[in-house]
């Protein structure tokens, strides 16, 4: 029988931020695209993000998958986010997008164009290149950082993402720069990249 060792923080506001430092196969659920296209694992930890029916802008559950700013897509009509995925009230996201104007391998691997961002090399997953961009946005209060990996795949560009915001209204700066904080943020990234790394076509 395996033993998973659980640790829990206090966190400021106050709250428990708890993770396992291992993650069981018997913790995560599947995920595989309407079309049948893709699949990924994911973490029971996570939620699914979902459209607003009243908002089409908005994804819910907000804090989640919504902050001062859209953390399951590029805010970009030509961006059509496929699924999304958000660690509960960390503003943290994993997502993935069919870019839907980039309709050459050329064009796909060029990157988000309204990003500011950096090209961090080719990342290959479960046997599929993907290029790699490391993208930012910041505003008055609040801030946006993240890893974009895009592939062209059947003659469709795809956009598998991690996205997280920090943001003045959650924490003040000493919280921000605490020991505790950095952990759980590691902690955070860490399940997301697990659906990140499980990333695979099936067709």
């Amino acid at each position: 029988m395996k033993i998973v060792v659980i640790f829990c923080l206090l966190t400021f506001p106050v709250g428990i931020f708890c993770a396992t430092t291992t993650i069981d196969s018997e913790e995560l659920k599947t995920f595989t695209s309407p079309d049948g296209v893709f699949q990924f694992l994911y973490s029971q930890i996570l939620y699914r993000c979902q459209l607003d029916i009243g908002q089409e802008d908005r994804w819910e559950p907000v804090g989640t998958c919504e902050s001062q700013m859209s953390i399951c897509d590029d805010d970009d009509d030509s961006t059509l986010t496929l699924a999304c995925f958000g660690y509960p009230q960390k503003e943290a996201t994993f997502a993935v997008a069919e870019v839907k104007d980039a309709l050459t391998e050329s064009a796909c691997l060029k990157g988000p164009e309204d990003w500011p961002m950096e090209t961090l090399g080719i990342r290959t997953i479960h046997g599929v290149k993907f290029k790699v961009f490391e993208v930012s946005s910041a505003w008055t209060g609040g801030s946006l950082s993240g890893q974009l990996y895009r592939t062209f795949h059947a003659s469709k560009c795809y956009e598998l993402g991690i996205r997280s915001v920090w943001s003045s209204h959650n924490n003040d700066e000493s919280d921000y720069n605490s020991n505790s904080l950095k952990l759980a943020a590691v902690e955070v990234r860490k399940c997301l990249k697990q659906a990140l790394n499980s990333f695979r076509f099936l067709k």
